[in-house]
């Protein structure tokens, strides 16, 4: 079903650009014919600008959404939890103009059991077919366990935080991660240094943090994961 976390990388960008081909000369045609997805091992789907799911491959429907087709749906609506928030954001990124978007995470899959993931995702433009809009390809690697797979999955749940918070807080947390003073950052948006404290307080009880020190390490995991691109 997929291979260790040593060797998950070994081959796939082969592999993703065998399924782009496919993919590719598939919609040249009114009427693709994708059956030559289901002989890989991993997940293939195609979405629309919507991000529902509206094309995939055997493998992708056996393994995210179990006994419910995932067709037409979004994957809030039959991904794990641990996937989600991952599958949100990378969406997010190819629809904002990334040709290509590729990280390593953790997920639990419809069986319950949870393993290392390796997605990559690009954004999809076809004349004939002008609804589609992003490709994904996703293999599935060995069954995580223990610290690790703690780890990834709290990355995940930080990286949704992250995003829920308004855009002034996110700054604030770039800028406090970078090192800035409650007074420096304060002169930055015109505000007082207590109420940069208040808002700074806030924003750690809604990102479960207890310290600067642990925002920015977890905010320079997630940017050493490929997951943000804060400058830090």
């Amino acid at each position: 079903m997929g291979s260790s976390n040593s060797s998950i990388h070994s081959g796939f960008a082969e592999t993703v650009a065998a399924i782009e081909r496919i993919v590719l000369e598939a919609h040249a045609d009114v009427t693709p014919d994708l059956s030559a997805l289901d002989d890989f091992g991993e997940c293939v789907y195609i979405k629309n600008d919507a991000s529902a799911v509206v094309e995939c491959n055997d493998a992708y429907a056996k393994l995210s959404a179990g006994r419910q087709s995932s067709l037409g749906r979004t994957g809030r609506m039959f991904l794990d939890r641990s996937i989600v928030e991952l599958s949100e954001h990378s969406d997010r990124l190819v629809m904002a103009g990334a040709r290509a978007v590729e990280l390593e995470h953790v997920g639990t899959l419809a069986n319950g059991v949870t393993h290392a993931l390796l997605t990559h995702k690009r954004r999809l433009k076809v004349k004939l077919h002008p609804g589609l809009a992003i490709l994904g390809v996703t293999r599935i690697g060995e069954r995580v366990d223990g610290p690790h797979a703690a780890s990834l999955a709290n990355s995940a749940r930080l990286l949704g935080s992250f995003h829920a918070l308004e855009k002034r807080d996110r700054e604030v947390c770039r800028l406090v991660a970078g090192g800035a003073s409650s007074r420096q950052i304060a002169e930055q948006f015109g505000m007082t240094a207590r109420a940069i404290e208040m808002r700074r307080h806030k924003i750690f009880e809604k990102l479960g943090v207890s310290s600067t020190l642990q925002l920015a390490c977890d905010l320079v995991r997630l940017q050493e994961r490929g997951l943000l691109d804060l400058g830090l």
